[in-house]
């Protein structure tokens, strides 16, 4: 594929976009988190179907799978495979998206 028809087929999103969208969907993502999210959602070539909620969603779920839970751990370790490996971790991942999004902890009774 060429670059044109790449550039075609991809979008970028602005980062004033991506901002918003992260406070409104993610509004308790701590302050550090958020820079590192909206920097990698920046740095992306989107396709062009990809909404700006699904992408701040998809680089949200994949920010805390490697920087919130043990998956980096446990990627390679005694044979687990990397399906495996988000088995283990989706628990906690769900748990710190949800709190993210809603600020309600689902581990607590």
């Amino acid at each position: 594929m060429n670059t044109t028809d790449h550039k075609k087929r991809t979008k970028r999103f602005q980062r004033k976009q991506i901002e918003t969208a992260l406070s409104r969907h993610f509004p308790y993502c701590p302050e550090d988190h958020r820079i590192q999210i909206i920097d990698n959602v920046l740095a992306k070539d989107w396709d062009k179907k990809t909404s700006m909620t699904q992408a701040v969603s998809i680089v949200v779920h994949n920010h805390i799978r490697h920087q919130m839970t043990d998956y980096e751990n446990l990627i390679g370790k005694s044979g687990i495979l990397r399906e495996e490996t988000r088995i283990i971790v989706k628990p906690e991942l769900d748990d710190w998206f949800e709190y993210w999004h809603s600020g309600t902890d689902t581990l607590k009774p």
